[in-house]
C-alpha cells in the first residue's frame, strides 16, 4: 500500500505543471482560499493541501506558511464576526461548558482555535458572547500560525 501511494505521488510530482511558475501562483490562491474556508463553519481540511505544497516547494515554506496562516486567520475572523452578528439577531443556547471556558479564559481560549471542529465552534461562541476583540484576535492569529508551523515541522 505504501509503495502504491509513493508511486502515485511520484507520478503527480513528475507532472510538468509543478515547474510552471503560473501554477505556483494559482497554488497560493487556492491555499489561501482553502485555509480561509477551513476556519469557517465549512471546516474543510487544509492540512493536506498545505503539506503537499510544502513538500513540493520546500524553498518557499515561509511564504506558504504565511499564506496559509493569513487565510486561516481571516477565516477565523469571519467566524468570530458571524457569531457577533448572530448574537444581535437570535438567542442561542451555548454549551454551558463552552460558556464557562470562554468566560474563564476570555479571548485567550482561542489559542486552541485550530483544534478540528471544536476550535471553529469556540471562535463562533467567542463572537456570540462578544468577548474582548483584541485578545481574541491575538490568540486567534497565534493559534493559526502555530498550527501551520507545526505542520511545517512534520514535513521537514
Amino acid at each position: 500500500m505504501i509503495e502504491s501511494v509513493t508511486l502515485w505521488l511520484e507520478q503527480i510530482w513528475a507532472h510538468p505543471v509543478w515547474s510552471d511558475p503560473a501554477f505556483f501562483g494559482w497554488a497560493l490562491v487556492v491555499l489561501f482560499s482553502w485555509a480561509f474556508l477551513a476556519a469557517t463553519v465549512l471546516s474543510l481540511p487544509s492540512e493536506a493541501a498545505y503539506l503537499l505544497l510544502v513538500l513540493h516547494y520546500p524553498a518557499s515554506h515561509l511564504l506558504l506558511w504565511g499564506v496559509a496562516s493569513t487565510g486561516n486567520f481571516l477565516g477565523g475572523c469571519t467566524t468570530l464576526w458571524m457569531g457577533a452578528w448572530l448574537s444581535t439577531r437570535k438567542p442561542i443556547d451555548l454549551s454551558p461548558r463552552a460558556r464557562d471556558v470562554l468566560q474563564k479564559w476570555g479571548g485567550w481560549a482561542l489559542l486552541g482555535s485550530s483544534i478540528p471542529v471544536l476550535g471553529d465552534a469556540m471562535v463562533f461562541a467567542a463572537g456570540y458572547l462578544r468577548l474582548r476583540l483584541l485578545p481574541c484576535l491575538v490568540a486567534l492569529g497565534v493559534g493559526k500560525a502555530v498550527r501551520y508551523a507545526l505542520l511545517s515541522g512534520f514535513a521537514a
